[in-house]
């Protein structure tokens, strides 16, 4: 049996970063998080019961022809793209107005501008909610 010197294990594991560690737990984290769970509904998606069961794309065929699924693509988009009209010049102004400009409080703008990355999204729902309730919103 042969052995690897030490001098060349070292060299080998002395390749091994400290960033290309992290990178690749990232990677494999993304992997296990993301990539598997998305898998299995897809595959859940072509399956008629359960795993292991004869592969359809019935469900896709239903949704292609329900009226109610069209109804919801439709309104999807058209809350994206109203959504977009309306929030990508405030967010240019603002944005210019920051970072181009000596207006006062503009860390403050800067500060708020980063409130819906730092709030829980069940929060926002919350709001919303009750916003829209009849009893109580606008």
């Amino acid at each position: 049996m042969s052995t690897i010197p030490m001098s060349r294990a070292r060299r080998a594991l002395g390749a091994l970063s400290g960033q290309s560690v992290l990178v690749g737990a990232v990677l494999w984290t993304t992997l296990v998080l993301i990539a598997f769970p998305l898998l299995f509904v897809v595959w859940r998606s072509v399956s008629t019961t359960e795993i292991g069961s004869p592969l359809t794309f019935e469900w896709y065929q239903d949704m292609a022809t329900n009226r109610r699924a069209h109804e919801a693509i439709v309104n999807t988009l058209i809350l994206t793209v109203g959504s977009v009209v309306l929030a990508l010049p405030i967010g240019l102004m603002l944005a210019f107005l920051i970072a181009r400009t000596d207006i006062p409080g503009a860390t403050a703008f800067g500060s708020v501008a980063l409130l819906p990355f730092l709030m829980p999204p069940f929060i926002s729902v919350d709001g919303w909610i009750v916003l829209a309730s009849p009893q109580v919103g606008v």
